[in-house]
């Protein structure tokens, strides 16, 4: 009886370590392009963040991140705040060994919450709760809910305001990310 139980610990055990072991992989990988300035697709083109930077017609002078798991896949992504002239956020996903970067405006990425939904501004009185999905270079945005003036929608079904509120209210009630910044 001992026996089975110690071996059924020590699966256990091995099960957790293998789940932070591919975490902590993603996490340091995708932390490589900051402090070694890794490769990264973007736009189906191999670039590093000095180069992109580098290129960038905004003058990059401020740059921040925070890790996140923006797709619910249980790997977070690496989300950099980027700022000069405007302002921009840059998505690093690892996929496949590779790290895919995709690219939102201020408008299109706000609030970003510690569960990986973010707001998009499409007009006064029109907005958006997304979630991002990633693959391999193409990026999908699902709805969870929006307002377009007085047309509510919850997962892209037609909904009622006071619904619409609710639901806002929980996603106001979860916390924005903190960025960190780096040089």
């Amino acid at each position: 009886m001992k026996k089975r139980v110690l071996i059924g610990i020590l699966f256990i055990t091995l099960i957790i370590l293998t789940v932070c072991t591919k975490k902590d992989k993603t996490t340091s990988t995708l932390m490589k392009v900051l402090s070694e300035n890794s490769k990264f697709i973007y736009k189906e083109n191999e670039t590093s963040l000095d180069d992109y930077i580098k290129n960038n017609p905004y003058k990059i002078d401020t740059k921040a991140y925070v890790m996140v798991d923006m797709n619910e896949d249980n790997k977070k992504e690496l989300v950099l705040y980027l700022e000069g002239i405007d302002a921009e956020y840059l998505v690093l996903s690892l996929e496949d060994d590779k790290i895919y970067a995709y690219r939102y405006s201020m408008k299109d990425f706000q609030d970003l919450r510690e569960n990986g939904v973010y707001k998009k501004v499409v007009k006064t009185n029109s907005y958006a709760y997304l979630r991002s999905t990633f693959n391999k270079g193409k990026l999908e945005e699902k709805s969870l809910a929006s307002i377009d003036v007085d047309k509510y929608t919850l997962n892209n079904e037609p909904s009622t305001k006071e619904s619409f509120e609710e639901y806002e209210k929980n996603i106001n009630n979860t916390n924005k990310v903190k960025y960190t910044k780096y040089n």
